[in-house]
């Protein structure tokens, strides 16, 4: 009979030593996913802040440069509301902040024009005209230079600056 009886405490010991192990492979195999996951992300963070210190434009870099090109938006969208209240088109204020932000992102130029002109395909051809040769004069260069104290040309396209900013931040 105690053999009987240890044969069943034997087995039942067995039993629970191998659910035991099953709930600690599987809790190390949580952990090793959470702290992949970990790595991954502070990596990810890494790389953002490198990118950041690494954006410059004429002496000014890193976080600094995000609020030289917000006041940069804010010069070009003022200057949209303006041509957009006397164009035609009766716009939104997204599409106005829509405009303006492809005025600050391309810039104008020989080149950044056409590339500005055919991302706002989608808008009056007169409005996005008008827009575009009020940037492109040099009096408006020099007013929001010198209302803002850029120490740049304003409106000159950020393209190359934010097209890699954007393509890491999107992964």
């Amino acid at each position: 009979m105690d053999r009987l009886l240890g044969g069943y405490v034997g087995a039942i010991f067995v039993l629970i030593s191998v659910v035991l192990l099953y709930i600690t492979l599987k809790s190390q195999r949580r952990a090793a996913e959470l702290q992949s996951f970990e790595n991954k992300y502070f990596e990810l963070i890494k790389m953002h802040r490198d990118n950041v210190a690494e954006i410059d434009l004429q002496g000014a870099g890193g976080k600094k440069l995000f609020v030289l090109l917000m006041r940069e938006l804010r010069s070009a969208l003022h200057l949209v509301r303006q041509i957009a209240r006397t164009s035609a088109p009766q716009l939104a204020n997204r599409d106005l902040l829509h405009v303006a932000y492809y005025c600050l992102f391309f810039g104008v130029g020989p080149n950044s024009s056409r590339m500005l002109k055919m991302s706002l395909a989608t808008f009056d051809p007169e409005f996005i005209e008008a827009v575009e040769a009020e940037l492109n004069k040099p009096e408006t260069k020099k007013r929001i230079r010198e209302e803002r104290k850029f120490r740049y040309d304003p409106v000159e396209g950020h393209q190359s600056r934010l097209g890699h900013y954007y393509r890491t931040c999107t992964r």
